[in-house]
């Protein structure tokens, strides 16, 4: 969307011997600004969350994330017209608290600031810009006015890799660019199509690192209770769901009816998956077998606020099959960074009333699907064309090919007897999931 480049301004600053870049800022505010603008954020990319939530808590907002090699730009489309004193008030007094997204952008902008090595820059919707020289704001050059879009863009590479000479495939810049993907896949996939990455829209429920589609995990449906009077509904747009597990070996599906994860709108849902642990036996120096056993993990509370997942919480339950539940932590009191529910009355009664809120949910699914819903097929590809090709000898030479189709029986029937056993596993945890959080306290731990 922006012409600027950053990465240019920077060389060209630097060419001039305008900016003295040794690898740190120095950064000459108060403490108190320092230990408030960090202040146990969870990791160093945070500040991507922060900024995601200052777009995200105005109904008709998006966020567009674009990265090149040298920078990664965040245009973020029909927010407020922050002006540039309100912004740098909010980030530099300690004292003030501006309103909730002036108050997310001013924790990304600060922390960003903090991180003391990587140089950005700010672009207002009035067409001011400018960049942050470690200490201070340093103007730009206007751009062309653009209402309702602020955008940051900040350097893939830290300020002591481009004074000289910096390499495009550098390690380092690759690094960041992935951490920052990765912040956005892990944390805000439930925004659907209001964030995309390089214009592609996250994936709802998919991506998420517990719950979604991993080498343990498959997430097979979500269940979503209506909304409540008293709670601001969640809305979630453009989900991806598949009741079909492919592995390399075996197809776990779930019986799933249409139409049962089809509402948006919701007071609290639950992303329902199985989970499985994978084995590789090397049979012989050619041949390797995948082997697939059931997993207990645990489900979680997923505490979603403002676009972001801000926080993860274990359950007083695990199984093969689990539910990581959706929880709005929109009105709880947080820490500094707005991150984590603290504990107290009102945080157990919103799991609890959420928990709730499920049960009939749950109930249903199991009345529709039936006692028994997951399949387990799938048989080794060298197994079935193995007893292909003795059938075949078999007909032309019984002496040798009966005993190959013999062996090759004796490995199908062990792989179904595999399917059943996997079958059974699922169906009773499924079976036990659902009696557990129907008819058990089940608790944050």
């Amino acid at each position: 969307m922006s012409s600027f480049s950053l990465h240019e301004w920077l060389q060209s600053e630097q060419a001039a011997g305008t900016l003295d870049s040794e690898g740190e800022f120095t950064i000459a505010q108060s403490k108190a600004w320092e230990k408030l603008g960090a202040f146990q954020l969870p990791f160093p990319e945070a500040w991507v969350l922060k900024l995601v939530q200052a777009a995200l808590a105005w109904g008709k907002s998006r966020v567009a994330v674009v990265q090149t090699r040298e920078e990664t730009r965040f245009d973020l489309f029909n927010v407020p017209d922050w002006a540039p004193t309100e912004l740098e008030r909010a980030i530099f007094d300690t004292q003030h608290k501006a309103e909730g997204s002036l108050n997310h952008l001013a924790v990304a902008v600060r922390a960003l600031a903090l991180q003391r090595t990587r140089p950005f820059s700010l672009r207002y919707a009035d067409g001011s810009q400018v960049a942050w020289n470690g200490s201070a704001f340093t103007p730009l050059d206007p751009d062309d006015a653009k209402p309702g879009v602020f955008t940051l863009t900040v350097t893939n590479y830290r300020a002591d890799e481009s004074k000289l000479f910096f390499s495009t495939g550098h390690g380092n810049a690759a690094r960041f660019r992935v951490q920052v993907s990765k912040a956005l896949t892990d944390h805000c996939h439930l925004s659907g199509d209001r964030i995309t990455l390089d214009t592609r829209p996250l994936i709802s429920y998919w991506t998420d690192p517990d719950f979604g589609k991993t080498e343990s995990s498959h997430p097979l449906t979500v269940v979503k209770a209506a909304p409540l009077a008293e709670w601001k509904p969640m809305v979630v747009e453009g989900h991806f769901m598949s009741p079909l597990a492919k592995f390399t070996e075996k197809n776990v599906e779930m019986m799933m009816p249409p139409g049962i994860s089809s509402r948006n709108t919701f007071s609290t849902a639950a992303i329902l998956s199985f989970f499985c642990r994978n084995e590789l036996v090397r049979e012989s120096l050619q041949l390797d077998k995948w082997l697939y056993h059931p997993l207990n993990k645990r489900s979680q509370v997923l505490w979603y606020s403002d676009g972001v997942i801000v926080s993860r919480e274990p359950l007083s339950f695990d199984s093969t099959v689990g539910l990581g539940v959706i929880v709005s932590a929109e009105g709880l009191p947080t820490d500094l960074t707005g991150f984590t529910p603290l504990k107290g009355p009102e945080k157990e009664a919103r799991v609890a009333r959420s928990l709730a809120a499920l049960r009939p949910e749950l109930s249903r699914l199991q009345e529709a699907v039936g006692e028994a819903p997951f399949a387990v097929t799938g048989q080794r590809v060298p197994t079935v064309v193995s007893g292909l090709i003795g059938a075949g000898v078999a007909f032309a030479l019984p002496v040798l090919g009966v005993p190959w189709v013999l062996a090759s029986g004796y490995k199908i029937a062990k792989g179904i007897k595999e399917n059943s056993s996997l079958e059974t596993a699922y169906n009773d945890a499924f079976t036990e999931l659902v009696d557990h959080f129907s008819t058990r306290d089940v608790t944050v731990l």
